[in-house]
């Protein structure tokens, strides 16, 4: 019994301790740091799904350190939506959530010119024509 609570419990939580967080940027202004995990980009039907981990430099009111969010590409219109979010008071998002998010108003956007989104956007759609 033991085992399978175990089992269930990984299976459920936010993978943040397996991920290989790359593509790292520090936006001087906001004090946020983005990394990107290359090991969850994946490319299903017509859409890319990939997910990011942002640190922040101040906590948020709520306590909030860190933002584990996961995103859908259509990489033919360079779009993005988010599909559910993560929110920790450790940095690095370890640790329990103590919050989390889903999706229920599911638009497309395009990224500001730029920023980290444009360039993770343009960076996963390029990585799996390659792979």
């Amino acid at each position: 019994m033991k085992n399978l609570t175990f089992i269930i419990l990984l299976l459920t939580m936010p993978s943040t301790v397996f991920s290989e967080w790359r593509f790292r940027e520090h936006d001087k202004n906001t004090g946020i740091t983005y990394r990107l995990d290359y090991n969850e980009i994946r490319k299903k039907g017509n859409y890319v799904y990939f997910r990011t981990l942002l640190d922040l430099s101040k906590p948020f009111d709520n306590g909030t350190n860190s933002i584990e969010q996961h995103y859908k590409v259509n990489c033919d219109e360079l779009t993005i939506q988010w599909v559910k979010k993560y929110f920790f008071q450790e940095p690095l998002g370890e640790g329990e959530p103590i919050q989390t998010g889903n999706n229920n108003n599911p638009r497309w956007g395009h990224p500001l010119q730029g920023s980290f989104f444009d360039r993770s956007v343009r960076f996963v759609c390029e990585f799996v024509k390659k792979n």
